[in-house]
């Protein structure tokens, strides 16, 4: 079920924005006197459907190879945010990352926590991740969040895979 309406809302969101560009185009260029034109329906709810099946296949494809058993709808999306208790001081995961996992670049440090920044993908526009110190249930930790630099509705998983990194690394002392 899950599947069916990330698809449908794939779908529907490149049908429509593909056939407005298409009418747009046409309307522009082609002709003074522009119709409602049945053939460019047709191939924005064809391109709607070959588009929204390859990104939903991929999507669920990337989440299961992140090892993701049972998929939720918060998986699907771009903000992603987890807590993850560590005992790790805030220069030592600076040196952690450096070391193992130098994707990450760290752009510095404030109030906030730790700022990092992915780099721009074929599959995402970039990532900005914040590593804040938080206390809870009396242990320490931090909050982890990964969001994308641009408005985005879909990333190929890359922000979930970004914070499943991070509390990999945090965790495996």
């Amino acid at each position: 079920m899950l599947k069916l309406k990330f698809f449908i809302k794939t779908y529907l969101s490149i049908a429509i924005l593909f056939y407005v560009l298409i009418s747009l185009e046409n309307w522009i260029f082609d002709n003074a006197n522009f119709k409602f034109n049945k053939l460019s329906l047709f191939e924005a709810l064809g391109f709607g459907v070959f588009m929204g099946l390859f990104f939903t296949i991929y999507l669920f494809y990337k989440l299961e190879q992140l090892g993701l058993k049972e998929i939720k709808e918060e998986d699907l999306k771009p903000f992603q945010q987890r807590f993850v208790f560590s005992t790790l001081s805030e220069d030592e995961i600076a040196e952690k990352l450096k070391s193992k996992a130098p994707e990450f670049h760290i752009k510095g440090k404030d109030q906030n926590g730790i700022i990092l920044k992915k780099d721009w993908s074929l599959e995402s526009f970039g990532e900005k991740i914040t590593l804040k110190p938080e206390k809870r249930q009396d242990q320490l930790g931090y909050l982890v969040t990964s969001k994308p630099i641009f408005y985005q509705w879909m990333d190929s998983g890359r922000g979930l895979s970004n914070v499943l990194k991070l509390q990999n690394l945090l965790t495996n002392q």
